[in-house]
């Protein structure tokens, strides 16, 4: 896997919003229904996910190896 650097999640954002737009030029889905529908796949990747208010908060940039269980170094 490639490590988790600011480039990787710049790529992998841009990547989920190219196949939000195709879903929604394709079938006409919402905004509110493309997010059901991530919300959704994380799910099924992970039943026991725990989406609460804390974890949204936390920035999105470079501070990627300081989050709990993001350190790439702690999976390999």
């Amino acid at each position: 896997m490639q490590e988790w650097t600011d480039e990787f999640i710049r790529h992998a954002q841009h990547e989920l919003v190219a196949m939000v737009k195709d879903w929604q030029y394709d079938y006409g889905s919402t905004d509110d229904e493309c997010a059901a529908m991530l919300l959704w796949m994380a799910l099924r990747l992970k039943p026991d996910l725990n989406l609460g208010p804390d974890l949204m908060k936390q920035p999105a940039s470079s501070d990627v190896a300081q989050r709990p269980g993001m350190n790439p170094e702690s999976h390999r």
